[in-house]
């Protein structure tokens, strides 16, 4: 009989030590399954970041051209200041927004690198640091925000662009050529 209650006993310890190495197991398989996690989440912060300094940068080159070619983003720019259909964004008004900043998602649709870039949105709009409205003053900066979004991480990047302003021969006062030059970079 003393045999059969030593057996029960060994058997309470066995089963309690099984549970034990299973709760172990099940604590560190939950935490590399966090591990995982941070990391992957830390991957898509640092490539979202990527692609919206890339691609900021990539706006640096385009809004620095001269405006001369149909497809450089700064001629498109210009024509709006020129056709005085864009207005300035003072933030005065709610519905302002609506008219005043022009969104646009570039289309890298055909690129291998989708995954890679993430989302892309762009939203630029133009103010003018003594409240003018008029798209003629010199003194015009444009807003450009690249927003980047991999894997729901986020990232922004704000760069301001004032006129570059040219002497041009027999002006009085300079140009504006359609290029722009980076004021600043949030």
């Amino acid at each position: 009989m003393n045999n059969r209650k030593n057996q029960g006993y060994t058997m309470i310890i066995v089963m309690c030590l099984m549970f034990l190495f299973m709760a172990l197991a099940l604590s560190m398989l939950f935490s590399s399954a966090v591990l995982l996690a941070r990391a992957e989440r830390a991957a898509a912060q640092k490539q979202s970041r990527a692609s919206a300094v890339s691609f900021a940068e990539w706006m640096d080159g385009e809004l620095a051209k001269e405006a001369e070619g149909a497809d450089l983003i700064s001629d498109h720019i210009k024509k709006r200041f020129d056709e005085k259909s864009w207005p300035a964004f003072t933030g005065d008004f709610e519905h302002e927004a609506e008219v005043a900043i022009l969104t646009f998602t570039p289309d890298i649709s055909g690129t291998s690198a989708v995954e890679e870039l993430g989302e892309l949105e762009v939203k630029m709009y133009w103010e003018t640091e003594d409240g003018s409205t008029d798209p003629e003053d010199p003194q015009v900066d444009l807003v450009v925000t690249v927003k980047a979004v991999v894997r729901e991480e986020k990232f922004l990047v704000t760069t301001r662009y004032s006129k570059k302003l040219e002497q041009a021969e027999g002006e009085e006062e300079p140009i504006w050529n359609g290029a722009w030059y980076v004021r600043g970079r949030e």
